[in-house]
């Protein structure tokens, strides 16, 4: 079993990280023109 990776972050970057994905996830919403919508990160 590989070892999971970890990231430190400071809680101030949380709360930016959290707005940030909020208004990704918003942008996808009104793309697709529905109020839920899933998403897949594509590497």
């Amino acid at each position: 079993m590989k070892e999971v990776p970890t990231a430190k972050i400071k809680l101030t970057e949380v709360k930016e990280l959290f707005d940030a994905g909020y208004e990704i996830l918003g942008e996808l919403r009104s793309e697709v023109n529905a109020p839920v919508v899933r998403a897949k990160f594509l590497n």
